[in-house]
């Protein structure tokens, strides 16, 4: 899984494996706080190329299973969910953090 999601969709791959590992809690804080970060480090074009990859990973996986899993083994999430709503939360809260910074620094409203 962690192939196919890397080379459909490779810049969410990079980020989520680079900033959800085991150390981001002392690295970046919360989970939120790591949003925070990552659209503070990301030029809001490349947050759009982002944002545009995980509309298509959205839309094209159909999981059978656990989300946690998808997760932690096709895009190198190193978190432990406690079921699979909090894992599609998650997934769900990386995307809402996202559009909304990339919204906040452009002219006109935004949407994929």
């Amino acid at each position: 899984m962690a192939l196919v999601a890397e080379e459909k969709w490779p810049n969410l791959t990079n980020v989520f494996g680079a900033y959800f590992h085991e150390d981001r809690a002392v690295m970046t804080g919360t989970i939120d706080q790591t949003f925070q970060v990552i659209a503070e480090h990301f030029p809001v074009e490349d947050r759009k190329v982002i944002l545009a990859e995980w509309k298509r990973a959205n839309a094209n996986v159909a999981w059978k299973g656990d989300f946690g899993d998808f997760l932690n083994d096709g895009f190198g999430v190193n978190m432990v969910f406690k079921d699979e709503i909090a894992a599609r939360n998650f997934w769900n809260s990386f995307y809402d953090a996202l559009i909304v910074s990339v919204r906040n620094e452009s002219d006109e409203f935004w949407k994929l």
